[in-house]
């Protein structure tokens, strides 16, 4: 059994180079035959914590990027869903929003 943490914020505020900006961070799902999530706008980054069951875990740690070209973020399917196949295997992983 996996476990998802909570995310954590890389910085208290705004990510730095971005406190002018004044969009919002919105979800978008792309429907039917991709049936895929997506982030638009991060303004505040976080890394989320996937953790394998202690019974498994290997003690290895890795950081799971998203793709999306800075535009948009499959934050699903490139994201959380990596993140729990790595952790079945005991793999840590950390989800990084940006």
């Amino acid at each position: 059994m996996t476990s998802t943490g909570e995310a954590v914020p890389l910085w208290e505020r705004v990510a730095p180079g971005s406190e002018t900006w004044n969009q919002d961070e919105r979800a978008w799902a792309i429907p039917s035959p991709l049936d895929l999530s997506t982030l638009w706008n991060v303004v505040q980054p976080t890394l989320t914590p996937v953790l394998p069951d202690p019974a498994v875990a290997t003690g290895t740690g890795v950081v799971v990027v998203p793709g999306g070209a800075y535009i948009m973020l499959a934050i699903d399917h490139e994201g959380f869903d990596v993140a729990e196949w790595l952790a079945e295997r005991g793999v840590a992983a950390f989800v990084l929003k940006y």
